[in-house]
């Protein structure tokens, strides 16, 4: 069975290190984003999005 249209769009293009998409896969499983037996990135990062850009910034300060 496929998966529903969901009004996406592919983020593609952009460079990062290779353990960047590892932890990212780490990260959604342990918050619960899942898709069978794996993670939900798209739907991690789109949870990302919506937390206050402010409390973003300052969560994610070099």
């Amino acid at each position: 069975m496929s998966r529903p249209a969901l009004n996406k769009v592919i983020l593609g293009g952009y460079k990062v290190k290779p353990e960047t998409i590892d932890r990212l896969r780490a990260a959604a499983i342990q918050a619960g984003y899942t898709h069978g037996k794996g993670a939900a990135i798209g739907e991690f990062l789109d949870a990302i999005a919506q937390i206050n850009p402010s409390l973003l910034a300052e969560l994610t300060k070099k």
